[in-house]
């Protein structure tokens, strides 16, 4: 400012000559541009014009400022347009429309742009910038895609609308297919905006437009509609200024359905580690109380009452023993190697096995697919998991029932996390539903119930989570629809036979096993990080005759070895802090091939617990045991065991 005011006049008027002449310069650009140029204030009433647009258009250039654009075209859409540019602030698409310039002459073809821009005299106000071309028959410019003439169908729904009223202007034709809505529909009413949203999610998303109106930009979120289940997700954005949205809008059902099966399974992966560390826990304690129970019960004569309450804690142990079990049934693998397993077939089985059940109160069924569909699972289990299913459905849902089964191919084709339970590929949807108005009534957590209620009668919460477990091992699921009472199963397809598996001679068990005859004099190395059970086994191997040696780690055990000298046979606990129980297996039998191995565990997500692979000579006796069990087992482990030779 302080080198302005020593200006001279001179400098100033050269200034002003190079202003004056660039104006001009750019004036004369515009005015001999070949296509029509005009601006338009925010009354719609002309600003400016160049030549060829007062030429094409018949306007003086005296009675330019007094013409508005409605008395040029009287296209209602091309209003719109220029509306939505001044309250957004974003240049429009071109659109082309027809003028007809006299009576019988053929129509004019235009396509205008509308662009916004600031005005010059006001700053903060917006003036409309049309620029217009005439497209004749030897145009060989297409005109631009308008959304109604979007292909159909599309895989998402366009829209446009006013953000003053929330009133859609423009709805693409897909709506008709992916959301079964006449576009027009939308566009002539004025609650539609609202009114399409289900009223349960309604709240929050209102609230969510009204938070992104204030912000210019891309904002998304999801909500249900009027279909059934189905979910939707829709990006808008935002213009400048908020005075139009544009919008996006895509099914995102079968996304939303992997996600839930996703969180089922690691609410269930969750819960069985959960319940297999509760059952190890409570085991170790539970079987001091057992053990003790038992010994002293044994000791008192059969007239006293000591005796009898003793009997009493042991029933109460066994009571909590059962419990734990059902918790390590949840840990444990449950399905077999799978096969190809024919749905035809299966679903009559599991009808007929339903009617001789529930008799005349059951109307079964099972609706034909149109092609033969074939599932990988093991036949045998597969049935049990669909008469398991079912009964869960019927049971407790009145007199009557009305089953249906139905089986139809889908195809998963979304990857949203690589542990989700269906990866994409091809797979089986099975559906049992229960049409009865009297159905009993489901959770979506009717899997994580992991132990029996009170009432006697079959022991279903543990029973369905194994269910889940077994299907989940075939690389499948289930999902629970409470509002539909039914069970959906998803099986991976079967589109190949499966290569035979070698035939394996069956296993003979005696009826009448030869009676173990007790093995005395032997030595024994308890291996378990438990001091109580420690002490109980200790107490009862001796009183029968063993010679017994203990370690409360895998690295003791090894040193006293080292100290003492081999032993006929190694109890050790599986799960150990540091050296696990098979890890000190190995070791000893690598020190002493003649040494029995005997593992016991009470937390079965071991592998080796799990599937039984367990080194050669070796056997497993499951925590909570009893003491007849331990002494049984420790002598059938030294009979099977080669005697060390003096």
């Amino acid at each position: 400012m302080e080198r302005a005011e020593h200006w001279k006049s001179k400098e100033v008027s050269r200034l002003l000559a190079l202003v004056e002449t660039e104006r001009r310069y750019y004036q004369e650009m515009v005015t001999n541009l070949p296509v029509s140029v005009a601006v338009l204030n925010t009354q719609f009433c002309l600003v400016a014009a160049n030549r060829v647009f007062r030429q094409n258009f018949g306007i003086k250039s005296d009675d330019l400022r007094k013409r508005c654009i409605d008395q040029i075209f009287s296209s209602t859409e091309l209003q719109a347009r220029i509306q939505s540019v001044f309250e957004s602030g974003i240049g429009s698409r071109p659109l082309v429309i027809e003028r007809t310039v006299a009576e019988h002459a053929k129509p004019q073809r235009l396509r205008v742009s509308v662009q916004a821009f600031r005005d010059w005299d006001e700053d903060g106000s917006l003036q409309a910038l049309l620029v217009i071309e005439e497209l004749d028959g030897s145009a060989t410019v297409e005109p631009a895609v308008e959304v109604s003439a979007l292909p159909d169908p599309l895989p998402c729904v366009i829209w446009t609308a006013r953000a003053a009223d929330r009133t859609f202007t423009l709805v693409s034709p897909s709506a008709k297919t992916l959301l079964e809505i006449d576009p027009q529909d939308w566009v002539e009413s004025a609650t539609a905006f609202g009114d399409r949203i289900h009223p349960d999610d309604r709240p929050r998303t209102l609230a969510f437009y009204d938070q992104s109106l204030e912000n210019p930009g891309f904002h998304s979120c999801e909500f249900r509609m009027r279909k059934p289940g189905a979910w939707y997700r829709e990006t808008i954005l935002v213009g400048a200024g908020a005075g139009s949205i544009s919008g996006c809008i895509t099914d995102v059902t079968a996304r939303r359905t992997v996600e839930e099966q996703l969180l089922q399974s690691q609410r269930m992966d969750a819960i069985g580690t959960l319940a297999g560390r509760i059952a190890h826990d409570i085991n170790n304690p539970l079987m001091i109380v057992n053990g003790y129970a038992e010994d002293l019960a044994e000791a008192f004569p059969t007239n006293d009452p000591r005796g009898n309450d003793m009997r009493e804690i042991q029933t109460a142990g066994k009571r909590i023993g059962e419990l734990t079990g059902h918790l390590q049934a949840v840990t444990r693998k449950h399905a077999l190697a799978g096969g190809t397993v024919e749905l035809a077939g299966e679903f009559g089985r599991v009808i007929e096995r339903m009617r001789a059940a529930a008799g005349e109160y059951l109307h079964a069924e099972s609706v034909p697919s149109s092609q033969p569909l074939a599932v990988i699972a093991e036949a045998g289990q597969l049935e049990a998991v669909l008469l398991e299913l079912s009964a869960a459905l019927v049971e407790g849902g009145g007199e009557s029932a009305h089953l249906t089964l139905s089986a139809l191919p889908v195809r998963v084709t979304e990857l949203v996390r690589g542990e989700q339970p269906l990866l994409p590929g091809d797979y089986v949807e099975i559906s049992i539903i229960n049409k009865s108005r009297k159905s009993p009534q489901l959770t979506v957590r009717v899997f994580e119930s992991l132990v029996p209620g009170k009432d006697p009668g079959r022991e279903a919460g543990p029973a369905l989570a194994r269910t889940f477990k077994t299907v989940q091992e075939w690389g499948g699921t289930i999902q629970s629809l409470p509002d539909n009472n039914e069970f959906r199963v998803y099986l991976r397809s079967a589109n190949a036979p499966p290569e035979e598996l070698p035939e394996t001679a069956p296993t003979v068990v005696p009826l009448h096993p030869k009676p173990l005859e007790f093995v005395r004099k032997s030595s024994i190395l308890i291996v378990e990080d438990e001091p109580g059970i420690r002490a109980l086994m200790r107490k009862i191997l001796q009183r029968e005759g063993f010679e017994v040696h203990e370690a409360a780690s895998g690295v003791e055990a090894i040193q006293l070895l080292k100290q003492k000298g081999p032993v006929n046979l190694l109890i050790t606990d599986v799960m150990m802090p540091g050296m696990t129980g098979r890890q000190l297996a190995e070791q000893v039998q690598s020190m002493d091939s003649n040494c029995g191995i005997l593992y016991m565990s009470g937390f079965t997500s071991d592998t080796g617990v799990e599937t039984g692979q367990f080194p050669p000579g070796s056997h497993f006796l499951q925590k909570p045991f009893t003491l007849g069990s331990l002494l049984r087992k420790a002598n059938e482990v030294l009979a099977s065991t080669p005697r060390r030779s003096a």
